[in-house]
C-alpha cells in the first residue's frame, strides 16, 4: 500500500458502488456491503478480504485531486484496474442516484485526460456503462453511437 495515500475519512461510497469477492460470496455492485457501516467505514477493516484491502481510489492515491472529488462528496469513485500486464483501464463508478455526478467539470476534465493518455475509460452507472474516448467525447458503446 503506498504511503501517501489520503485517508478515506467518512467516505465508504466504494462499499456500495463496486462488486467485490468477500471470501467466496459476491457483493455486488450497487448494493452496500453488510460490513460496511455508511460514513464509518468498515466494521471488519482489520480482517477485510483482499479486493478491499488493496484497493485505493484516485482520490486517495491523487494529490491534485481536490476535496470536492472526495467520492462521498462527487458521488463517483474512480478506479483504476488492471486486468492483464499492460492494461491501463480506469472505470468511474457514479452512484446511481447522482447519474450525472460524472459530468462535474473537475470529474469529467480527469476522465477525459486519462482517455487521450491512453487510458481506457468506463463510466459505470448502474448496470449502464459510458465510453470517454481519446477525443473527449462520452458515448455509450466503443463504437461511437450514443
Amino acid at each position: 500500500m503506498n504511503d501517501d495515500v489520503k485517508p478515506c475519512g467518512e467516505c465508504s461510497l466504494c462499499c456500495k458502488l463496486m462488486g467485490v469477492d468477500l471470501g467466496g460470496t459476491y457483493k455486488k455492485a450497487g448494493d452496500w456491503c453488510r460490513h460496511c457501516n455508511p460514513g464509518q467505514g468498515c466494521a471488519v477493516h482489520e480482517t477485510r478480504w483482499d479486493g478491499c484491502r488493496h484497493f485505493q481510489c484516485a482520490w486517495t492515491t491523487s494529490p491534485s485531486m481536490p476535496a470536492a472529488t472526495r467520492p462521498d462528496k462527487c458521488k463517483v469513485v474512480i478506479a483504476r484496474h488492471t486486468y492483464s500486464e499492460g492494461d491501463n483501464v480506469v472505470i468511474a463508478y457514479v452512484e446511481p442516484t447522482k447519474p450525472f455526478a460524472y459530468r462535474d467539470p473537475i470529474i469529467l476534465g480527469a476522465l477525459r485526460k486519462l482517455a487521450k493518455d491512453g487510458f481506457h475509460v468506463g463510466i459505470r452507472i448502474g448496470h449502464q456503462t459510458l465510453y470517454v474516448l481519446e477525443d473527449g467525447s462520452v458515448v455509450e458503446d466503443q463504437h461511437g453511437t450514443a
